[in-house]
């Protein structure tokens, strides 16, 4: 049925949830559940949904997952609702594609607006890295020390922090701060960037999931959506996966698709690679472009930081705080939601096409 794309978003959790589970039922597919242990800020459950459309035995899998941000989350949950709510779309036009969507893998960081989970893991690194502790990082504690988030009392505090950042900049340049920041760290666990000690709660859920769901699968790709990078609007397509894979990508779409920005040992989504070794495997991620990244936002990612692991994440200021800090994330203008939701859902269309295509390489290579 037609409908307009900005009804799909949502502006809490909760809403995202419900959206989900109507278009699930109007499209008339089961949607199964696993619970978090944590609550949302109003104590409602919280609760990653995962429904399926198509045969239970196709060979080719296509798997969608929402929310490993979660102030990301939402852009995330309207496209799944989308796909669920329209006609005749390209989940219904190949008879040889089942696809498994995961609905807010991360559901505390949805709820409470936060980019990391429950634990204050970044769990893009922890997916990556899961049981493996990051080595310690002079130069990220010697920064983690002059930001001083447990200090910060007031927006008028930040001035201090950004000019001290400035000086620190001064001495070891921002290429080398760069770096330790993408590469995460381990040591301080109510601070910035942090990848986590073990396999978080969400890591886990996945790995399950895809197990579960992709067992049988000669052919996998795995689609991860996120915002944040690219153009406004746009749908911004970053290379993942084994090499195999990256060429796959880039031979579908180009000079669209991009490099990733990650600091790791090896190929992202390589642990999600791993849990299908007898399929071939792609992996991409696709990045919802919002607004311009400054000054502005570090000061709300800081304070959104020290409201949460240190203040009161309930006291006026951090609310204000924490919907300034989404907004960078999840823009509230209608323009940029159809934007993402048209952009998306064409990337979306290419992939599933390329699907077809890679097939071929099934009957004369070895799994990836």
């Amino acid at each position: 049925m037609p409908f307009d794309p900005c009804d799909l978003f949502s502006d809490t959790y909760a809403e995202a949830v419900t959206k989900f589970e109507i278009a699930a039922a109007f499209r008339g597919v089961p949607i199964e559940r696993w619970r978090n242990p944590h609550k949302g800020p109003s104590g409602e459950p919280l609760e990653t949904l995962v429904c399926e459309i198509g045969p239970a035995d196709a060979p080719n899998v296509l798997v969608l997952n929402t929310g490993t941000h979660g102030t990301e989350a939402l852009a995330g949950s309207a496209i799944l609702t989308g796909l669920l709510t329209e006609a005749n779309g390209f989940l219904e036009l190949d008879s040889q594609v089942r696809a498994i969507l995961i609905h807010i893998i991360n559901p505390y960081g949805a709820a409470w607006s936060r980019y990391v989970n429950e634990d204050n893991v970044d769990l893009m690194k922890n997916l990556h890295h899961s049981d493996a502790a990051t080595p310690p990082d002079a130069l990220f504690m010697a920064f983690d020390d002059v930001i001083d988030l447990a200090g910060l009392s007031s927006p008028g505090d930040t001035a201090s922090r950004l000019a001290a950042r400035a000086a620190f900049l001064e001495v070891h340049g921002l290429e080398r701060l760069l770096v330790s920041l993408k590469k995460g760290q381990s040591d301080r666990p109510r601070s910035i960037c942090y990848n986590g000690r073990g396999a978080t709660w969400s890591r886990k859920t996945l790995d399950r999931i895809i197990a579960r769901k992709a067992a049988g699968a000669r052919q996998v790709l795995y689609l991860d959506l996120h915002t944040g990078v690219g153009s406004y609007g746009d749908a911004h397509v970053i290379v993942g996966g084994p090499p195999a894979s990256e060429a796959r990508v880039r031979s579908l779409l180009g000079p669209k698709a991009h490099d990733t920005d990650l600091v790791t040992d090896s190929p992202s989504y390589s642990s999600q690679a791993a849990l299908v070794p007898q399929a071939q495997f792609t992996a991409a991620t696709i990045e919802a472009g919002t607004v311009e990244f400054g000054e502005a936002f570090r000061e709300a990612m800081w304070l959104e930081m020290h409201h949460h692991m240190y203040g009161d994440p309930f006291s006026p200021g951090a609310l204000e705080n924490q919907r300034r800090f989404r907004s960078f994330y999840y823009p509230l203008a209608d323009d940029w939601r159809r934007l993402w939701w048209t952009n998306c859902r064409t990337v979306l269309g290419q992939f599933v096409a390329g699907m077809r295509t890679w097939r071929s390489e099934l009957t004369t290579r070895c799994p990836d």
